[in-house]
């Protein structure tokens, strides 16, 4: 079984997702990545052993086990963008429904899908019926 190496954590770095047992962002080592750092570099700095892989890694790939639905206020590019490069599945709220729809709707059909939603909607977590 695979080692979880990445975690999201509301209580967290306000729920972004970071290497496991520390608050080292993803976004963080990308950019560190995408700034010329090796990933044995990147290794050595955060006190972390590279993984070698017996197969070559497919990014393209879906991950399977989820599919991660966007709300209304996260539909757009910027987050899609980098969702689809990175493989994972995803569906969008325009796809579905109008901006106005309320959040009952949308989450009747979130719960049927067994999708996980995400959201930058405070209020929907306090919402009372």
């Amino acid at each position: 079984m695979p080692r979880v190496l990445v975690m999201i954590d509301p209580q967290v770095a306000f729920g972004m997702p970071v290497l496991v047992n520390s608050r080292i962002s993803t976004a963080f080592l990308l950019s560190r990545k995408k700034g010329g750092a090796s990933v044995r570099q990147l290794a050595a700095d955060y006190g972390r052993r590279r993984q070698r892989s017996k197969r070559r890694s497919n990014s393209n790939r879906l991950h399977k086990g989820f599919t991660l639905y966007l709300c209304n206020n996260l539909d757009y590019d910027g987050v899609v963008n980098p969702l689809q490069r990175g493989g994972i599945r995803f569906k969008r709220h325009r796809d579905y429904f109008s901006g106005d729809t309320p959040d009952t709707e949308l989450l009747k059909l979130v719960g049927k899908h067994r999708w996980i939603l995400l959201t930058f909607d405070q209020k929907t977590a306090h919402e009372k019926n």
